[in-house]
C-alpha cells in the first residue's frame, strides 16, 4: 500500500508539465489561425510518381463530396465581393463620360447593369454582391483587356513624342545613303583617278621605250645605209679619178717628144752657127 502511495517522480512531472505545455501552445497557435482543410487524393493504386488514374480519382472525388459541393457552389453564387471594394476596381469598364452615383449598393447595381450582366447573374446584399460562376472571371477578362488597350493607347502617344515620325525617318535614312553613296562614289572617282593617272605614266614610258627603241634601230640603219652609200660613192670616186688618170698619162704619153741621144743633150744649148 505504501508503493501505492509513493508520489510520482519528477522526471514523469517534468514529461507531463512539457506535453501540456506543448499542447497549449499548440492549442494557443490554431485559435490564432485560419486553419484550412486539404483533402488528400490518391493518383494511383502503384505509389508511382507522375501517374494519374482518373476512374480512381474521379471515385474518391465523387465518394467525398467534392463534386457536389462544386455543382452546389456553381449552382449559387460562389463569388462574393464587397460594395466598396467592386466598384472602384470595375469603373474603369464604363464607357467614357459615363459614371455612377448614388449609395454603394446602387452605384454596385448600376455598374453591373451598365456592364450588361443579366439580373439573374447577381444579388445585391446589405455590404456584398453575390455574383455567379462565371461573371467575375467575365469581368476580370474585361478589365484586363481595358487595362492592355489603354497601355497600348499610352505606349502609342508616348511613343508618337519620343520616337521620330516615319517621314522623318526615312528622309534621314535618304540622306545618309546619299551621303554614304556620295562617299563611295567619290573614292571609287579618286580611285580611277590615281589609276588613269598610273596608265598614262606606264602608257608614257612604254611609248618612249618604243621611240626609242625605233630610233635606236632607225640610227643604225642610217649609219648603215651611209656606209653603203659613201662606200659606193667614194669607189665611184676612185674609179672616176682612175679613169681620169689613165686618160692623163694615156694623153701625156701621147704628146710627149721622141726621146734625145746622149750627145745632143750637150749641145742642146748651143745655138747653131
Amino acid at each position: 500500500g505504501q508503493a501505492q502511495q509513493r508520489p510520482k517522480s519528477s522526471q514523469n512531472v517534468s514529461v507531463s508539465a512539457k506535453f501540456r505545455e506543448q499542447l497549449t501552445g499548440l492549442m494557443r497557435t490554431l485559435d490564432k489561425t485560419d486553419p484550412v482543410f486539404v483533402r488528400c487524393i490518391k493518383p494511383n493504386q502503384h505509389k508511382a510518381p507522375a501517374l494519374m488514374e482518373g476512374v480512381l480519382v474521379e471515385h474518391q472525388l465523387r465518394c467525398s463530396g467534392v463534386l457536389a459541393a462544386v455543382k452546389i457552389s456553381q449552382s449559387g453564387y460562389p463569388s462574393r465581393v464587397l460594395f466598396t471594394d467592386f466598384t472602384p476596381r470595375y469603373a474603369p469598364l464604363l464607357p467614357a463620360g459615363k459614371g455612377v452615383g448614388g449609395t454603394d449598393k446602387q452605384k454596385c447595381r448600376e455598374l453591373l447593369e451598365t456592364l450588361g450582366v443579366e439580373e439573374s447573374m447577381f444579388q445585391m446584399g446589405r455590404s456584398q454582391v453575390f455574383l455567379r460562376s462565371g461573371v467575375l472571371s467575365h469581368l476580370e477578362q474585361l478589365l484586363a483587356d481595358a487595362v492592355s488597350d489603354s497601355a497600348i493607347a499610352l505606349q502609342r502617344f508616348s511613343r508618337s513624342f519620343l520616337v521620330p515620325k516615319l517621314s522623318t525617318l526615312r528622309d534621314a535614312a535618304r540622306r545618309a545613303e546619299a551621303h554614304v553613296l556620295a562617299l563611295v562614289q567619290r573614292g571609287r572617282y579618286r580611285e580611277m583617278q590615281r589609276r588613269a593617272r598610273a596608265g598614262s605614266k606606264v602608257a608614257a614610258v612604254c611609248v618612249a621605250a618604243l621611240c626609242a627603241s625605233r630610233l635606236c634601230r632607225c640610227r643604225k640603219a642610217a649609219v648603215v645605209l651611209q656606209k653603203i652609200v659613201r662606200g659606193r660613192q667614194t669607189r665611184r670616186r676612185i674609179a672616176v679619178a682612175q679613169a681620169r688618170q689613165k686618160a692623163l698619162q694615156k694623153m701625156f704619153a701621147q704628146q710627149q717628144p721622141p726621146p734625145v741621144p746622149p750627145g745632143a743633150a750637150l749641145t742642146a744649148g748651143v745655138p747653131a752657127p
